[in-house]
């Protein structure tokens, strides 16, 4: 039987995530290869997995860093 921490732990241990993005044809390559090293490819620009919180916060910071770089705006 799990001790009720250990659940907690279990249940926030990693999420299921879909990632779309939408970007013009030049720059679809660099987002595709930070975003393949944190999740699956699913289909064009969708990509879904598990995802740890510590890892979530690296690609949303990586993908932050990129799209700075290249000027883009996103919400």
């Amino acid at each position: 039987m799990a001790v009720e921490g250990e659940i907690w732990s279990q249940f926030y241990d990693s999420f299921k995530y879909f990632l779309f993005y939408d970007v013009n044809e030049q720059r679809v390559n660099k987002v595709f290869k930070v975003c393949k090293k944190y999740l699956s490819h699913y289909q064009r620009s969708v990509f879904k997995g598990q995802i740890t919180p510590s890892s979530l916060l690296r690609l949303t910071n990586e993908l932050k860093k990129l799209l700075k770089k290249m000027k883009i705006r996103y919400v």
